[in-house]
C-alpha cells in the first residue's frame, strides 16, 4: 500500500469515527433525564397504527385510524418484542425470530415465537426521528396504498404500525426516542410469490405474469401523463408481487407497501430523510439523495420497463440466451410500446447493464450502513452512540438479484456504475 493510499485510509476511518460522537444527531434528539428508570414515568411509550382489513380488495377500503389508543393483540405483541429486541446480538433477544430476507431498506422477519406473528412476514424500518415521524410515513403508506387501489391495482394485505424505541446511550445528549415502523404482511409460501413462481411455471405462465405486470405500468404511465404533478410510481420488480390463482385466473398483488412512492405537486411526498439516517452523519444526505434519485426514476415508463424485465432474465428460451439474457417475447411487448409513446427501443445490452449498476448501487448503500452500523456498536462501549437497525447475518439472502459485496473506495468514488467485472451471475 503506498503512501498515498494509507493517507486516504486514515483521513477517510478518521472521519467515519469522528462522525461517529454525530451519528445519533442526524434527527432532533430528545434529551432523557439522567436516571433512565424514570425515563418511562415521564415519556412513556408511545405507539399508533393503521390497521387495514380487505386492503387485497380494490373496491373496499375499511381502515382504524385509531392513533394513540388501546392497539389489537399483534401490536401490542409488536411492542414487547421490540422492548426485547437486542440489536448488538439478535439471537439473545427475548423474543426468538428468523431474518428472513434484506432489501435496501428493511428486514424480513419471521417471528414465530409469539403466537399473533407467527403466520406474518414482519419487515421493520428503523431510523425514523421520532414516533411522530413514524406515524407520519405510515399515514403516507395509507395514501399510497388508496391511490393504487383508485387505479385498480391490488396491494396485500398490510398492517402498519409506528412505536416508539428508547435507544439510550450514557450520556444524555445523545440518548433519544426514535420511532420503528413495522410491516406485517401474510406469510407468503413460494407458489405465491411471483419470482418464485416463474422458476418452474411453463412460458405460458410466465407471458401471462408479465402481461399483467406490462398492463399495470401502463396504467400508471396513462395517469402520470394526465396528472403531471401528481404522479405515482412503484417498484415493478418481479419480487415485490404476490400471485393469487382465482378459479384458474392469475391475480396480481403489490407486496411492497413499506415505502410510499408518489408525488404531490411535483414533489416526493416522502423526502427519504428518516431512512438516510440509518447511516451515520455526513454520509445521510448522499444516501438520502441517492434513494430520491432512485425512487424518482420509477417514474418514467422507461425506467420502470426495464425494471420489470429484471425479474425475467435467463428466461430466454433461444440459443443466444448468453448474450441475450431477456426473452424475446418480452423484449418485443416493450419495444412495441415504446415506439408507440415515441421511445427508442431497448437492446438487452442496457437493461442488462442497467440491471447490474442497480445491483451494485444498492450494494454499496448495504455496505455503508454496515460499516457505520459497526461504527455504532463500537461507539456503544463507550457510551457514546446506540444502534437504530439490526445487522443482518452474512447468509441472509438480500434481494432477488444476487450480488451484495462492494469495496468502501469503489463506492465513495462513484456508486452509480460498478466496476468492470463485478457482477458474477448466480446459477438458477
Amino acid at each position: 500500500m503506498n503512501r498515498a493510499v494509507r493517507r486516504k485510509t486514515c483521513t477517510l476511518w478518521s472521519i467515519f469515527f469522528s462522525c461517529v460522537v454525530l451519528s445519533n444527531n442526524n434527527c432532533s434528539s430528545v434529551s432523557l433525564p439522567d436516571n433512565p428508570a424514570g425515563t418511562h414515568k415521564l415519556h412513556p411509550p408511545k405507539y399508533s397504527y393503521l390497521f387495514c382489513n380487505d386492503c387485497t380488495k380494490t373496491t373496499l377500503d375499511r381502515v382504524d385510524k385509531s392513533i394513540f389508543v388501546e392497539p389489537p393483540l399483534q401490536i401490542i405483541d409488536l411492542l414487547k418484542f421490540e422492548r426485547g429486541l437486542n440489536k448488538y446480538n439478535p439471537a439473545s433477544s427475548t423474543y426468538g425470530f428468523e431474518i428472513k430476507g434484506s432489501g435496501s431498506m428493511t428486514l424480513g422477519l419471521h417471528i414465530s415465537s409469539i403466537e399473533s406473528l407467527q403466520n406474518k412476514h414482519v419487515r421493520r424500518l428503523a431510523g425514523f426521528c421520532n414516533v411522530d415521524k413514524a406515524s407520519q410515513h405510515i399515514q403516507h403508506i395509507h395514501t399510497y396504498r388508496k391511490k393504487l387501489h383508485q387505479l385498480g391495482i391490488e396491494t396485500t394485505d398490510t398492517q402498519l404500525a409506528a412505536i416508539e424505541s428508547n435507544q439510550f446511550s450514557g450520556w444524555g445528549v445523545f440518548s433519544e426516542w426514535q420511532g420503528i415502523v413495522y410491516v406485517i404482511q401474510p406469510y407468503l409460501n413460494e407458489p405465491q410469490l411471483a419470482h418464485k413462481l416463474i422458476e418452474t411455471a411453463s412460458e405460458e405462465t410466465r407471458k401471462e405474469i408479465f402481461e399483467k405486470q406490462l398492463g399495470i405500468v401502463i396504467k400508471l404511465h396513462s395517469h402520470n401523463q394526465l396528472h403531471p404533478d401528481d404522479r405515482i410510481a412503484l417498484d415493478t420488480a418481479l419480487s415485490n408481487w404476490e400471485v393469487d390463482n382465482q378459479n384458474g385466473e392469475l391475480i396480481l398483488r403489490l407486496n411492497d407497501l413499506a415505502q410510499p412512492l408518489y408525488e404531490v405537486n411535483g414533489q416526493q411526498a416522502y423526502d427519504w430523510h428518516d431512512q438516510a439516517s440509518t447511516v451515520i452523519w455526513g454520509l445521510s444526505g448522499r444516501a438520502q439523495d441517492e434513494m430520491k434519485a432512485h425512487f424518482n426514476k420509477l417514474m418514467s415508463i422507461r425506467e420502470a420497463l426495464i425494471e420489470l424485465l429484471w425479474g425475467y432474465k435467463g428466461y430466454n428460451n433461444s440459443l443466444y440466451r448468453e448474450h441475450e439474457p431477456y426473452p424475446d417475447w418480452a423484449l418485443s411487448d416493450i419495444n412495441l410500446l415504446l415506439s408507440e409513446i415515441g421511445e427508442e427501443p431497448l437492446a438487452s445490452e442496457e437493461v442488462l447493464t442497467k440491471f447490474v449498476n442497480n445491483n451494485y448501487s444498492l450494494a454499496c448503500l448495504r455496505m455503508i450502513k454496515a460499516k457505520t452500523s459497526s461504527l455504532r456498536y463500537a461507539g456503544s462501549f463507550l457510551w457514546l452512540t446506540s444502534s437504530i437497525h439490526l445487522t443482518k447475518p452474512a447468509s441472509t439472502k438480500v434481494d432477488l438479484y444476487g450480488n451484495s459485496e462492494a469495496g468502501v473506495f469503489q463506492c465513495l468514488k462513484n456508486s452509480d456504475v460498478a466496476p468492470e467485472g463485478w457482477y458474477q451471475d448466480s446459477p438458477k
